[in-house]
């Protein structure tokens, strides 16, 4: 029964955290290809 109640409490976070990951995750990648961009290439 514990187990039971574990995995749905962890899902019900993973539901509730999982806008607030995509959203970060979106965010960095955006600021690394802005950064990247404005970087000169050496070569």
């Amino acid at each position: 029964l514990y187990d039971v109640v574990n995995n749905l409490g962890s899902l019900a976070a993973r539901f509730i955290l999982l806008p607030i990951e995509d959203s970060a995750y979106l965010l960095f990648t955006q600021i690394l290809t802005r950064d990247r961009a404005s970087q000169p290439l050496v070569g």
